[in-house]
Parts: C-alpha cells; sequence; structure tokens
C-alpha cells in the first residue's frame, strides 16, 4: 500500500528538523544526510506502523515509557536505517534528559532484544570498521555515543573469552573508547571482519 501526503511547514520548521532529525540521523548511521523530505518520510512510516499496531490492538499501551520503548523501535527500524541512534539524539527527539534518554536504550534492547539484534548488530559492525590504531593511547581507538553498545561489546567478550580486557573509555573524554588488539580482534571476527595486525600499529 502506498501513501502519500502534503504538510505545510514554515522554512523556521524545515531549518529546526535539518538540526534535530536530519543531521543527527546521518551522524548516527554514518549515511549521506537525506533531505527533510525523506527523513520525515521515514518517520512518518515509522508513526504509521505505530499506528496501525494500535488499531489492531497489538500493541495498547497503558504507560507512556511502554510507547516511547516502541516508538524507538519503529524510528530505530525506519528512520535509522537499523542503527541504534545515540543517547544525545534521542535526548533531544524525546524530550528527555541524558539519563533518561540512557535508560529508555538500555530498556528498549532488554525488553525488543529480538527485534533489536539487526539494529545492534549493524551499529556494532560500523563501530568496529573505523577502529584506528593510537600511538598515544598503546590501544585502538573509537568514538562510540551509546553505552548500550559498550554493554554489547562486554557481554560478547566475556561470553568469547573472559581473560579479554574489555573495551576502556579515554579518560577526559566525552566518548572515546580504547581496545586492545586481542579484542577487538575477538570481535572483528565475529562480524566477518578482516583481523587487525601489528603492521596496523605503526
Amino acid at each position: 500500500m502506498r501513501i502519500q501526503f502534503d504538510i505545510d511547514l514554515t522554512d523556521e520548521d524545515v531549518s529546526r528538523l535539518g538540526t534535530v532529525l536530519r543531521d543527527p540521523v546521518a551522524r548516527d548511521t554514518g549515511d549521506r544526510p537525506k533531505s527533510i523530505d525523506d527523513s520525515l518520510n521515514d518517520c512518518a512510516h515509522a508513526a504509521l506502523r505505530e499506528y496501525i499496531e494500535l488499531f489492531l490492538a497489538r500493541k495498547v499501551f497503558m504507560r507512556i515509557r511502554d510507547q516511547r520503548e516502541y516508538r524507538l523501535l519503529q524510528l530505530t527500524a525506519h528512520a535509522f536505517n537499523n542503527h541504534i541512534p545515540s543517547e544525545a539524539t534521542v535526548s533531544e527527539l524525546f524530550q528527555l534528559t541524558p539519563a533518561e534518554a540512557r535508560s529508555l536504550l538500555r530498556s528498549l534492547r532488554a525488553r525488543y532484544r529480538f527485534d533489536m539484534a539487526i539494529a545492534i548488530d549493524a551499529t556494532a559492525k560500523g563501530i568496529l570498521e573505523t577502529l584506528s590504531f593510537s600511538k598515544a593511547d598503546e590501544a585502538y581507538r573509537v568514538e562510540i555515543r551509546d553505552s548500550t553498545i559498550i554493554e554489547h561489546f562486554r557481554y560478547m567478550l566475556q561470553k568469547e573469552d573472559a581473560t579479554y580486557s574489555p573495551p576502556r573509555k579515554k579518560e577526559h573524554t566525552s566518548g572515546v573508547w580504547l581496545f586492545s588488539r586481542e579484542a577487538a580482534n575477538s570481535l572483528r571476527r565475529t562480524y566477518g571482519l578482516s583481523m587487525l595486525i601489528k603492521d596496523d600499529e605503526r
């Protein structure tokens, strides 16, 4: 079924939507920024799915938090191209404090763990692909904005081998994490990525 409609927005609204929606989506997914039209179309798809589930009595929520979880699930699938949005983005889109956004993401992953599996894997793989060696830190570093992904990495490493050192946060940074080569390779192997070698550390 194909559904189309028009909506009137002021220039100020369009500019604001670029700041709070389009740009954060591009940042969190690593994709090129879409037009506002396409960004809103993705969100409309997510919203329509939410309404359909409500009208068919498959998803009737009595608590606002439950509704937020499901709404975020749909946005993750349709607006964020199955990538987990950052805590900062969730905070801005849902008008939440950073702590509330972090809690919402954590509960989303726990409650919809099977639905979120694709998004978690896509996000984790994208992060592992951007690891780069830092001579100053003597470790591989990457920026990670979502603490739930860190928890995912830690769980995977513990399941694989408890002796692997978990990623550690670089001091005096807001979201830079450091990985040993052994830990990074254990995680990369899971996602079919090439192994890091000593030559990568020159």
